[in-house]
């Protein structure tokens, strides 16, 4: 029996939200809401792969921190 659902569903398009319309503000608004101090938002045009994606904001980002944290 889940063989033949799994056949039947197997050609379907499935439709996901991705970015901010998805997740949006969420992860950070929970961090926020157990951390004592938080930074952060929604990197924008970037999924799971945030390193590789989006190296030079990471660099960035993470200099200021430093520079800020120092």
């Amino acid at each position: 029996m889940r063989s033949n659902s799994n056949a039947s569903i197997k050609n379907s398009e499935i439709k996901l939200k991705v970015g901010r319309s998805s997740f949006g503000d969420h992860c950070f608004d929970c961090a926020k809401a157990i951390s004592v101090s938080a930074q952060g938002g929604v990197i924008e045009e970037c999924g799971h792969w945030v390193f590789e994606e989006k190296p030079a904001f990471i660099i960035e980002q993470l200099g200021a921190f430093w520079t800020s944290h120092s």
